[in-house]
């Protein structure tokens, strides 16, 4: 197995950053300086709580999956510099989130951009970091319900999920947040604009056919953790 060392509990870059945080809060002439400075330094002590186990998880899932792949080790890692990239932006993104969702996805991007035979390039994988950061769980949730409904091996529970929608979508204040959800996706080039309405209106007819795009597609399998495709021997799974 692979040891990868944790970062520091405390680097010298969040010192300064703590203190740089002080100074500023010390040069408002009408905050109270006391309270002002307890404030800055319980936002930097959650995110760097938020940073530290973020670290932790990363370290984990590469480790596991490093185990399970042939051939990748930290060293070449080291040496990537489109996964060195796409390690940075993701834990920029991870440190300004707390909702799990977008931590998972960010991880397995990060997992995915580790892979040897990873075929996504180095733009593609910033664009799509980029979606994680700008997009919400309900979006995610949405784009992958919508692969899951079109599937020909697509589960009962996926259909009766649609249904539940479905019946949001009767109300005219949910439909607003439906369409929105349709217009950001379709904006980001993931669905085609208006298969959300199209899924929801046709749900109790037959399952739609409401297939994303192609980069859709890519962008869902960059953020679907990949260590399912592999054994633990280091061979891909059959």
């Amino acid at each position: 197995m692979v040891q990868v060392s944790e970062p520091p509990q405390r680097s010298r870059k969040r010192e300064i950053t703590v203190a740089v945080g002080d100074a500023l809060v010390a040069s408002v002439p009408f905050a109270d300086g006391a309270l002002a400075v307890a404030y800055v330094k319980a936002v930097s002590a959650s995110y760097e709580r938020r940073q530290q186990q973020w670290a932790r998880d990363v370290t984990a899932a590469l480790a596991d999956l490093s185990d399970r792949v042939g051939g990748l080790s930290l060293e070449s890692l080291a040496q990537n510099d489109t996964f060195l990239d796409t390690l940075a932006h993701a834990s920029r993104i991870a440190v300004s989130t707390g909702q799990q969702e977008k931590l998972d996805a960010l991880r397995n991007a990060v997992l995915n951009a580790a892979l040897p035979s990873g075929d996504i390039d180095a733009d593609t994988q910033a664009i799509f970091l980029r979606h994680i950061g700008d997009l919400t769980p309900s979006h995610l949730h949405m784009l992958k319900l919508l692969v899951d409904v079109s599937s020909s091996d697509r589960s009962t529970d996926d259909m009766v999920l649609l249904h539940q929608h479905r019946a949001k979508f009767q109300t005219a204040q949910a439909r607003g947040f439906y369409e929105q959800l349709d217009r950001d996706l379709s904006a980001a080039g993931l669905i085609y604009q208006g298969i959300i309405w199209d899924a929801l209106r046709r749900a109790g007819e037959h399952p739609p056919e409401v297939m994303p795009t192609s980069t859709g597609l890519a962008f869902l399998r960059f953020i679907t953790d990949p260590r399912g495709n592999f054994e633990n021997d280091g061979g891909p799974h059959p």
